[in-house]
């Protein structure tokens, strides 16, 4: 089996450098389909030679005190990573050594990969620029940093549309929260009652399927996050929590019926019944043991 590829952090002739810290989590060995994200744990110093990130980077410090310093020419920036902090790293971002010291148990690493952005951002080309931030608190960057972790944790069980939809919050709120000049700026608009019937056509002959936002964007020749944008626009909701209300709505019908929960579950597109109890509880307010009793 071919070891999952990790982050990229690379020398200055483009060969592969070992990233800080013991590995605890990587999502490229799970079905996680949204950006590259690993779980990393560092204890004691550590050293890095001249390298650079090839793609916008992440790093969250969950729990634990970390003080480093990054030295580039002649200057040295020090910082220090304390729980809720972030750093942000422009594609590119170059040091000619790094030194660390201390103890995160978790440390969250994030990176904005080309080919995940073109899927979900076909008019973006798989660019993305950010202003480099060596240490920030952002509670929006972090939570969504916690959902996607989560996420993996359980296995993807909310399927693609959820990695995806994670995705894309991520990479709209770092444009308009950091983005870079060089970023094309966003068209606003909504979507016509045409198209809105298109999808909730399309939704309803692909119910039981576990698709992603950029098929059903593929269908008004969108891209994912413009097609989302204009989405919630025209319908205050997100199209992740659209589908699963249609398959809430759905299942209801056939909670009427002689069908088990588990075959309801998978019937209405749900990974499992356990996923499918916790939307219903969400969406209705009570299981959906207790609504075919009532």
């Amino acid at each position: 089996m071919a070891m999952a590829r990790e982050i990229s952090l690379l020398d200055l002739s483009g060969k592969p450098v070992r990233f800080d810290g013991r590995m605890l989590m990587n999502a490229a060995a799970t079905p996680w389909q949204g950006f590259a994200l690993e779980v990393r744990a560092m204890h004691g110093d550590g050293e890095n030679p001249a390298c650079y990130n090839p793609h916008p980077l992440l790093a969250f410090c969950m729990r634990g005190h970390v003080k480093s310093a990054m030295t580039t020419g002649r200057r040295t920036s020090h910082v220090e990573s304390r729980p809720g902090s972030v750093c942000i790293f422009d594609q590119g971002y170059e040091v000619d050594r790094v030194t660390w010291s201390g103890q995160c148990d978790e440390v969250i690493a994030l990176e904005i990969r080309p080919e995940t952005l073109r899927s979900l951002m076909p008019e973006s080309d798989g660019e993305l620029h950010l202003q480099t931030h060596l240490s920030t608190t952002d509670a929006t960057l972090t939570s969504l940093a916690i959902a996607m972790r989560d996420e993996v944790e359980r296995g993807c069980t909310s399927g693609r549309m959820h990695a995806q939809g994670l995705s894309m919050a991520l990479v709209s709120y770092l444009q308009s929260r950091y983005g870079g000049a060089r970023n094309a700026k966003r068209a606003p608009g909504r979507l016509s009652q045409a198209d809105l019937r298109r999808v909730y056509d399309w939704v309803m002959q692909h119910l039981g399927e576990d698709f992603g936002i950029d098929e059903l964007a593929a269908e008004l020749n969108m891209s994912a996050v413009h097609f989302t944008r204009l989405f919630r626009a025209s319908t205050g909701s997100t199209p992740y929590r659209y589908v699963m209300e249609q398959r809430v709505r759905h299942s209801l019908a056939l909670l009427e019926g002689r069908l088990s929960l588990a075959e309801i579950a998978h019937a209405v597109g749900f990974s499992s019944q356990a996923h499918f109890t916790q939307v219903f509880k969400q969406l209705v307010g009570t299981t959906p043991a207790r609504a075919r009793l009532g």
